[in-house]
C-alpha cells in the first residue's frame, strides 16, 4: 500500500495527502491508521464543530463505558451556522430498528473508541458501499454488538447548500439499497426491512422538502419516546 504524504501544519495538526484517489472510506482509514489516541473524532471539511463538542463527547465516553461511540444533534446551515434553524433528528439511544427510516446519527459528529473501529476493520473500501460507507460501518458495528448514543444538544453544524444537494445523485441510491438489504438482514430486521431498504429508490423521486418533513416527524416522535433512556 502506498503511504500518503504527511505534512505537519501547526502543533499536533498533520495533513495527510493521499497519492491517488482513495475515496471517503480510504481517506478515513488512512487517517485512523496514523492517529495515536484512544478516541477517533470525525468531521467533514465543509461542516462546523461547536467549541464544546470534543470535550463533551470525550467526557461522555469516559463516564459511560457501555457505549462504543457517541454523536451529537446536528443543525443545518447554508452559509453560516444559525441561518436556517433546521435540525437533523434522531433518537438518544438508537436501537437496530431505528436504522430503518434513516441513519440515526450525524455520522460526521461521531467520536469512537479507537479499538471499536479497528475490531470491524474500519470503513469498507469497496464499490458497492460508495456514498453509503457511513451507513455500512454503523450497521456492522451494531451487528458486532456495539452500541452508540446521541447527546441531546446541538454540537455540530451541517452545511446544506446547493452544492451539497447536487451531490445527491440518484445513481448512488442503488448501492445504498444494497447496503441496507445486507445490513438489515444481518440485524434480523427482515422481512419488514425490505420495504425500508428499497425506500431510497422511491423517495429519490420525491421533493427534498417532503423527505425532510417525513424524517423530522418520525424522529421527533422517537426522540420523545426515548427521552428517559440515557
Amino acid at each position: 500500500m502506498m503511504e500518503p504524504e504527511k505534512i505537519r501544519l501547526e502543533g499536533k495538526i498533520h495533513l495527510l495527502c493521499n497519492r491517488g484517489k482513495k475515496g471517503a472510506s480510504g481517506a478515513r482509514n488512512r487517517a485512523i491508521e496514523y492517529a495515536s489516541g484512544r478516541y477517533i473524532a470525525l468531521m467533514d471539511a465543509d461542516d462546523v464543530s461547536g467549541p464544546e463538542r470534543i470535550r463533551k463527547e470525550y467526557e461522555f465516553l469516559e463516564k459511560n463505558t457501555k457505549y462504543s461511540f457517541v454523536g451529537a444533534k446536528g443543525e443545518l446551515f447554508e452559509k453560516k451556522p444559525g441561518d436556517r434553524k433546521a435540525f437533523y433528528w434522531f433518537v438518544k439511544k438508537p436501537e437496530p430498528k431505528d436504522f430503518l427510516m434513516t441513519l440515526p446519527y450525524v455520522h460526521a459528529s461521531l467520536m469512537f473508541r479507537r479499538g471499536v473501529l479497528e475490531s470491524v476493520g474500519g470503513y469498507r473500501e469497496i464499490a458497492r458501499v460508495k456514498r453509503s460507507e457511513d451507513y455500512d460501518l454503523l450497521l456492522r458495528l451494531y451487528e458486532a454488538g456495539y452500541r452508540g448514543a446521541n447527546l441531546p444538544e446541538v454540537l455540530y453544524y451541517i452545511r446544506q447548500d446547493k452544492a451539497a444537494i447536487k451531490k445527491r445523485k440518484y445513481r448512488y441510491r442503488f448501492p445504498e439499497t444494497i447496503v441496507k438489504l445486507e445490513g438489515f438482514y444481518r440485524l434480523g430486521l427482515m422481512p419488514k426491512g425490505f420495504l425500508y431498504a428499497v425506500k431510497p429508490l422511491v423517495v429519490g423521486l420525491l421533493p427534498d422538502r417532503l423527505l425532510v418533513k417525513l424524517k423530522t416527524n418520525y424522529y421527533e416522535k422517537t426522540w420523545q419516546e426515548n427521552e428517559r433512556k440515557l
